[in-house]
Order: C-alpha cells, then sequence, then structure tokens
C-alpha cells in the first residue's frame, strides 16, 4: 500500500473563534448555535454560511461536528472555513478518528488551542477521494446507524414493559383515576397510605470526623466517593459548610438543581452536601427494597420533583416538609417482601435483556469506528 502525503490541518482550513450570541439570540431565529456540546439555541444572524467542521475549544473537545448552511458558535467552539481542496464530509469522518486527549491541555476542564489543532496532520487526498470515501462512510455508517437506533428503540421498549409491570405492584401507580384516594387504595388490598416521613428518618447532623469519607450522587450511577466524580479537585468534608452524615444503605435523594428528584443507595458509610435529602428507611414499616422500587418508579419521581420550589429549573429545590408529605400506600411488610421477590426476578430478567442490547450497541459502535478509521487511513480502499 502506498504511503499517504500528510500536512497539518491549518493548510486545509483557517480556524476561526466563537463569538457571545446574547445580541442575536432569538428561539424564532432560523441560526443553528452550537458550543462544545452540540446546538443549544437559535439566533437571527450568523456567524459564517457553508460547509464547515466545528471543534470543541473547551469542555466536550472530542466530538467535532459537521454543518452545512448558517451557524452561529460560541466561544467553548472554533468553526472552520474550509479550503478548495477540503470535501467537509470527509474532514469530519477524518476528525472523528483524532486522539484528542492526546493533545488536550492539563486543566481541570478539557481545552484545546487553534495552534495545536493546526498541526495536527490529515492525510492529503485527491478531492475525487475525499467525495468517494464520504459517499461510501455515509452509506455504511448510515445503515449502522439504523441499527443502533432500533437497538435504542428496543431498549425503551423493555424499560417501558417493565415500567408497566412494576406499576402494577406499587399502587396507586397502576391504578387507573385519582392515584391518591384512599376508597381506591382501600379496595385494591393495600391497607394504610402513610406520609413519606413515617416511612423514612432525615438525618441532619454536623460532621467532626475530617477522615471522613466525602461523598456525592451522580445520575445514572448511583452514589460515590466525591473523588471518583473525576472532575473534581482533592475536596475535603472540611471544605463544605456543613455536612450531613451517611450510613451504609441510606437513600440519597437530590433536592436541588438540574437532577432534582435522582436518587441513589449509599454503599459506605460518609458525609455529603447538605443539597441531599438524606432517608433512612424505618424498618419496622417498611423494607428498604420495597423503598427502593418505590424511588424507581417515574410516576413518583415525577411527584418528587414537582415538588421543587423556584421558577428556574436549575435553581429549584425541594424542602424536606413537602418532601415529607408525600403519601404512598403501604401493604404490610410480609406482603411488602412477597413484591419485592416478584419485581426482583422481573428486574433481572429485563436487566440481562438490556444488558444484550447495550452489548450490541457497543459492538456496532465500535464497528463504525474502525470502519472510519480503516477508510479515511487507506487501509481500506472503497469501491
Amino acid at each position: 500500500m502506498t504511503k499517504v502525503s500528510e500536512v497539518g490541518l491549518q493548510y486545509l482550513v483557517q480556524f476561526r473563534n466563537g463569538q457571545d450570541y446574547k445580541q442575536v439570540e432569538d428561539e424564532t431565529g432560523d441560526v443553528p448555535v452550537y458550543g462544545s456540546g452540540g446546538q443549544f439555541g437559535w439566533a437571527s444572524a450568523s456567524l459564517y454560511e457553508g460547509e464547515s467542521v466545528l471543534f470543541g475549544r473547551k469542555g466536550t473537545i472530542d466530538r467535532p461536528l459537521y454543518v452545512n448552511g448558517k451557524l452561529w458558535t460560541v466561544d467553548t467552539m472554533f468553526y472552520t472555513e474550509l479550503g478548495d481542496q477540503v470535501d467537509g464530509r470527509w474532514l469530519h469522518y477524518w476528525a472523528t478518528t483524532i486522539p484528542f486527549g492526546v493533545y488536550s491541555t492539563a486543566t481541570a476542564l478539557p481545552s484545546m488551542t487553534s495552534s495545536v489543532l493546526g498541526r495536527i496532520k490529515a492525510p492529503v487526498l485527491s478531492l475525487e477521494s475525499q467525495r468517494a470515501i464520504a459517499d461510501y462512510l455515509d452509506r455504511e455508517t448510515g445503515e449502522i446507524d439504523e441499527m443502533v437506533a432500533k437497538l435504542d428503540e428496543l431498549a425503551e421498549t423493555l424499560e417501558a414493559r417493565w415500567e408497566a409491570k412494576s406499576a402494577a405492584y406499587l399502587l396507586p401507580f397502576g391504578v387507573p383515576g385519582d392515584p391518591t384516594a384512599l376508597e381506591s387504595v382501600l379496595a385494591l388490598g393495600y391497607k394504610r397510605v402513610l406520609p413519606m416521613n413515617a416511612l423514612v428518618q432525615q438525618r441532619k447532623e454536623k460532621n467532626h470526623d475530617e477522615s471522613a469519607q466525602y461523598l456525592s450522587l451522580m445520575k445514572g450511577v448511583g452514589v460515590i466517593r466525591y473523588e471518583d466524580k473525576g472532575d473534581v479537585g482533592n475536596k475535603k468534608p472540611t471544605d463544605l459548610t456543613r455536612c450531613i452524615r451517611v450510613r451504609t444503605g441510606d437513600y440519597v435523594l437530590n433536592s436541588m438543581n438540574f437532577y432534582i428528584g435522582s436518587y441513589g443507595i449509599s454503599p459506605l458509610d460518609g458525609v455529603c452536601s447538605s443539597v441531599y435529602l438524606i432517608c433512612t428507611p424505618r424498618k419496622s414499616v417498611i423494607e428498604p427494597n420495597f423503598l427502593k422500587h418505590l424511588f424507581a418508579n417515574t410516576e413518583l419521581r415525577q411527584r418528587i420533583q414537582d415538588l421543587g420550589n423556584g421558577i428556574l429549573e436549575h435553581r429549584k429545590s425541594i424542602p424536606w416538609d413537602r418532601f415529607a408529605a408525600v403519601k404512598v400506600p403501604l401493604p404490610e411488610l410480609n406482603e411488602q417482601r412477597k413484591i419485592i421477590a416478584v419485581l426482583d426476578a422481573s428486574r433481572s430478567e429485563f436487566d440481562a435483556m438490556l444488558a444484550k442490547v447495550a452489548e450490541l450497541k457497543s459492538l456496532l459502535i465500535e464497528r463504525r469506528a474502525a470502519l472510519i478509521t480503516d477508510v479515511v487511513t487507506g487501509r481500506k480502499e472503497v469501491a
């Protein structure tokens, strides 16, 4: 195979900085506004119009985007003006193979500079070859993307089936009509409706142990050690103005900001920020695993999220007294244990199916990345 010549990216494109878009912000505008995380708004004017590949400058730096049309980028994203010998679609495919982590600045927030990007070597190919590669990858990756989308739909369907099955056991969430009507609950065999403060204790106490493990709640992951979040400094409990003690098995509920209502079960003792509600199950009234299934229920989570005070979504907070007043219909302990056994077994079956779906999706994504790399580097020739 003939070795392909390379040239610095700065000789193929011109990097341009994004700008603040406050003066042109317009929800009814037709110009998409991009940051390093992707499009997030609309504008009434554009910085550039035409083919361009966008590169993250700060934050999410490893997801270059292809754009063809009007655009505005803010200062976390570079846009490019393409030279005469560059096809935008090909450049985007090639850009996805860049090992951005190697070039990122060594700071807490990943960053790139235009000079660093400009020195990255790109293969020198004729426009005809670039367009042939882009056409081929459009077809091949399009088929893979369709299969990935179908797997995502299957995962959503499985989760919906699980929600329906779970709700059928977690009354009143599976009951048509008024979910808080005591008569409906009693008619279906539930003997009592209790407020949340009868099910859990909220324990807030100052921490005096400087060596205590500092804990945090990460959405989709659960309660973890603060240092395991990966994007923070070496904070210690003493850095907080107020700490809350957490014990193994406690439920940690996010009571503020974007992820309000998300929860996790602490796998260890420690302390956490006062932005969380700490719920210790009253075992004489509720089985901890029954509480786990309740908190996992979509409708109950929505009811909890709706308790938040505040107008701005990222500034809402849930007061303990509001949370404590939420009423939950509850079977007796023996009945709870039977429901737990059924739901645990069913959840295991669904998790096994979801894991298989995730495995297939991962293989497709790996295949997609490998295909792009093989083609743009010339290891695989296109027909």
